[in-house]
């Protein structure tokens, strides 16, 4: 890929982000993870823009948080090699960078507690003034609704 096509598929990317079309974050993250941007002739702003817009495109879960830092992480490298630089852009995004990190090592945290493995300790108990109507009748009504609602007919049997 030659810089000249580089630049027109980053800006195809770009258009995918402003439009919020779906297909941007996976197409993005191939060309960044797929192509050495400095060897394609793109500037580190134009690396910084794309690289922050699939910082952004990631939808804020801790499963993505691994994804997210590390398209922050390159921004930051970037961000000094640029004409544009600004300390508080750089503040910002160490601020950023640091908030996700922790995150990260809260969700990890809580994924690495143990689970509580005997039926006795998982037993719900409900209190209700309406026991038989919520043991009997609710079921009864629910499983009606589900049999209209999914049942096959008949002649759809045959067929």
């Amino acid at each position: 890929m030659r810089t000249q096509e580089a630049r027109q598929y980053l800006n195809h990317l770009m258009t995918l982000c402003i439009r919020k079309e779906q297909a941007f974050a996976p197409l993005a993250l191939k060309f960044v993870k797929e192509e050495d941007l400095d060897q394609l002739g793109l500037l580190p702003e134009e690396q910084f823009n794309l690289l922050m817009a699939l910082a952004e495109a990631y939808a804020d879960e801790p499963k993505r948080y691994t994804q997210k830092l590390e398209c922050l992480q390159k921004a930051a490298a970037l961000l000094p090699r640029g004409k544009l630089f600004e300390p508080e852009l750089a503040r910002e995004l160490e601020y950023e960078i640091r908030k996700i990190e922790a995150e990260r090592e809260i969700y990890n945290e809580a994924c690495r507690t143990p689970r509580l493995r005997t039926l006795a300790q998982q037993q719900i108990i409900i209190e209700t003034d309406l026991p038989d109507y919520f043991l009997n009748i609710a079921q009864k009504r629910a499983m009606t609704y589900y049999q209209h609602k999914y049942k096959v007919s008949e002649q759809a049997e045959l067929a």
